[in-house]
């Protein structure tokens, strides 16, 4: 995997037994997550709080992509490697960019903004299951509360 030098004539070699060699298409299936996956590294102030966001954002806008997460990798003091499985016609450089414009715009807001953006479909999904709820068990909500419900929801449809 890398060239050889005086030191080591066999560096960084795969598979790492040197007594061992690749069988008849193992290699194939080696190298393969590497061209199969998008791989985000982050090389400097990795903001947990902006991946998952950022990441989030970005398979919503393309879920023709088909991203899925099959690894993470801690690399050195403070680098990040996040990788996702893809469509095969998912065009990586377009989700890359995408992924980094949004990844450093929400890394430059404060963190309560942050945590606010990552907690917001949560608040929305509990909001809506919460309004179904009453819609749909009227008995169980006293009738100034289904007013304020149908209000709310009748308000949202204008």
């Amino acid at each position: 995997m890398r060239s050889p030098t005086k030191e080591n004539s066999d560096p960084c070699r795969k598979p790492d037994n040197r007594e061992e060699v690749f069988a008849d298409g193992d290699f194939g299936d080696f190298i393969k997550p590497i061209f199969d996956t998008l791989d985000l590294y982050h090389n400097q102030g990795v903001d947990p709080r902006a991946i998952a966001i950022a990441f989030k954002q970005l398979a919503e806008n393309n879920p023709e992509a088909d991203l899925r997460i099959v690894g993470m990798e801690v690399r050195g003091e403070d680098k990040f490697l996040l990788r996702a499985k893809t469509a095969a016609t998912a065009d990586k450089s377009e989700l890359s960019e995408e992924y980094f414009t949004t990844y450093n715009q929400i890394k430059g807001l404060s963190g309560e903004i942050k945590l606010l953006l990552l907690q917001k479909d949560d608040h929305i999904r509990s909001l809506e299951t919460t309004v179904l709820t009453a819609l749909q068990n009227p008995s169980f909500y006293s009738n100034t509360q289904i007013g304020q419900v149908n209000s709310m929801t009748n308000k949202g449809a204008t």
